[in-house]
């Protein structure tokens, strides 16, 4: 399943690897690309991933986020 993640608060590569790191860290998740340009997450997971559980890993991680539908 892929999710992909909005936050005004990306403002740097900087920003987006340490995203990378939080998420990858949450079991179910197999890939995570950032961009700093879109302010943009992509996350690729399985099916039991829930999105609240990203949107929580992201604010831990200083990263308030939305779902871009």
């Amino acid at each position: 399943m892929k999710t992909i993640l909005h936050s005004n608060d990306i403002e740097c590569k900087g920003c987006t690897d340490s995203i990378e790191k939080a998420l990858l860290e949450l079991g179910g998740v197999s890939s995570v690309l950032g961009n700093p340009e879109t302010k943009m997450v992509t996350v690729e997971h399985d099916d039991l991933m829930s999105i609240d559980e990203l949107l929580i890993r992201m604010e831990e991680a200083g990263f308030e986020s939305k779902v871009v539908p």
